[in-house]
């Protein structure tokens, strides 16, 4: 079986190939009739049900978010954004998803689909619009009481737990003197790089460890690299022994802010990254701006807790 592990926004003509289809042949542009750029989504697949999603969700605001690829690119009336969730304990996971175009709206997805989005035009006039998906049952996940998702990247010698929690609610440093010493749950990097964050500075073995809750009024919005001459005894040195500016991992927590963090990884690169890879919403800066080796970050995931 294969599954939904994410979705492309496409903006432009030709339609590509892979666009998600109207249910009923209708139109797949998403801007259809307002004037804007041509909106196409375009559905990725995989074979591994530890990467597929879960659902779907519609934001609708005033703000842009530079991060994001807006559904209604140069019409005007505000900025959409569409939302993957992609929760590893979850054992529904996407197989199928389409667009429903109709003249009046609906409050459950039609038959053969479980679930939809909110109308994706809401508040402007037209069709409602909605994304709709079908889903299929995986039992990759086993039970053993882990408090954190093994296969998003934490380092661990024990199973995934079926009651794997939603949200990270913040991070933890680990120090050490051997790579040996790498404690379970510790961030892994995205591409199997060294996930020592002071590796190639000839301090302490550096890790960051996340916490994580099922409760999203617990949860982090993000992350902030504070980089400083002056130490500050409220948080651990991520350069601790190699010398030189402190660096701190800060969890954000900003009650203005919906969008919580549900999975973080380390990215280490021979080059600046301007953005965050494919999957991931956010990244920090360069945790080793300023001293040279690899460019560091961490990016993460988010999505908007339910109401």
């Amino acid at each position: 079986m294969s599954y939904i592990s994410g979705i492309i926004v496409h903006y432009g003509n030709p339609q590509p190939p892979k666009t998600i289809l109207e249910l009923n042949g209708g139109s797949a542009d998403l801007n259809k009739d307002f004037q804007g750029q041509y909106v196409y989504l375009v559905a990725e697949r995989t074979a591994d049900a530890n990467l597929a999603c879960n659902r779907f969700e519609v934001i609708i605001q005033d703000k842009e978010d530079a991060l994001r690829k807006d559904l209604s690119k140069g019409t005007g009336d505000g900025f959409r954004y569409l939302l993957s969730f992609s929760n590893v304990g979850d054992h529904e996971k996407v197989t199928d998803v389409r667009l429903l175009r109709l003249s009046k709206p609906i409050e459950s997805p039609p038959a053969g689909f479980v679930g939809m989005t909110s109308d994706i035009n809401k508040g402007r006039k037209g069709d409602f619009l909605y994304l709709i998906w079908t889903t299929g049952w995986t039992n990759t996940f086993k039970s053993s009481g882990t408090p954190y998702p093994v296969s998003y990247g934490y380092k661990s010698s024990r199973l995934l737990s079926a009651q794997a929690p939603l949200y990270v609610s913040g991070m933890n440093v680990a120090y050490g003197t051997h790579p040996s010493q790498e404690p379970d749950g510790a961030l892994t990097e995205i591409n199997h790089n060294n996930d020592d964050v002071n590796a190639g500075f000839n301090g302490s073995y550096v890790w960051l460890v996340p916490t994580f809750t099922s409760n999203a009024k617990d949860a982090v919005t993000g992350f902030n690299i504070l980089i400083q001459e002056k130490s500050d005894s409220r948080y651990k040195d991520l350069a601790r022994g190699s010398g030189g500016d402190y660096r701190y991992c800060v969890p954000l927590y900003d009650i203005h802010y919906i969008a919580r963090v549900t999975n973080v990884r380390l990215l280490r690169s021979d080059d600046p990254v301007p953005g965050p890879p494919r999957g991931y919403q956010r990244m920090s800066i360069d945790i080793n701006k300023g001293r040279g080796h690899s460019y560091l970050y961490l990016i993460w995931m988010e999505a908007v807790p339910n109401a």
